[in-house]
C-alpha cells in the first residue's frame, strides 16, 4: 500500500474543518470505510469523491449520518434510473433505425 492512495484523518480533519468524532461517526454509520497504513486511520484516494459529496450535505444541509444515508441512497437510485433511461432512449432510437 502506498502512502499516495491514502489520505491521513488528520489531513482531513484540517482540510474540511471536521472533526475525527464526525469521521467516526461516518464510518459508524456504513458512509465511509477507513483503512489504517502505517497505525494512521486513513480514507483511501479513491473514497475521496464520494467523501466530498458527504461534507457538501452535511455543511450545506445541515444533514446528520442519517440524513446523509438517506440522500445518497435517493441519489444512487437515481442516478440507476437514468443509466437504465439511456440505455432504453438507445434501444428505442436502434428499433426506429430498423423501421424507416
Amino acid at each position: 500500500m502506498a502512502a499516495k492512495n491514502y489520505i491521513s484523518i488528520d489531513t482531513i480533519c484540517t482540510h474540511y474543518e471536521v472533526t475525527s468524532l464526525f469521521i467516526e461517526n461516518l464510518q459508524d454509520a456504513g458512509l465511509i470505510k477507513l483503512v489504517e497504513y502505517q497505525q494512521v486511520k486513513c480514507l483511501p484516494h479513491t473514497s475521496l469523491h464520494n467523501f466530498e459529496r458527504i461534507i457538501r450535505l452535511h455543511k450545506e444541509l445541515q444533514l446528520n449520518s442519517e440524513g446523509i444515508d438517506v440522500v445518497l441512497n435517493l441519489l444512487e437510485r437515481i442516478e440507476l434510473q437514468q443509466e437504465e433511461i439511456k440505455k432504453l432512449r438507445n434501444h428505442l432510437r436502434h428499433l426506429d433505425s430498423e423501421l424507416f
